[in-house]
């Protein structure tokens, strides 16, 4: 079964990673105009494809 949100989801927005975070938690990278997620204690860049041209921030990178 689809569950669909109710109300839209507002990320937070910061110009660099926070110092920790919670396994899944979501935020808007504004230097990277990109979205990371909190995942095996690092932060990644969320994308939807790898053309998006937003994987360069250094660090681990992610694809889903």
């Amino acid at each position: 079964m689809t569950k669909k949100f109710l109300t839209s989801i507002e990320l937070v927005n910061l110009s660099s990673d926070p110092a920790s975070g919670s396994e899944g938690e979501l935020y808007f990278n504004t230097v990277n105009n990109a979205i990371k997620v909190y995942s095996d204690g690092v932060w990644i860049f969320l994308n939807t494809s790898a053309s998006a041209g937003i994987i360069d921030g250094g660090g681990p990178s992610t694809v889903f």
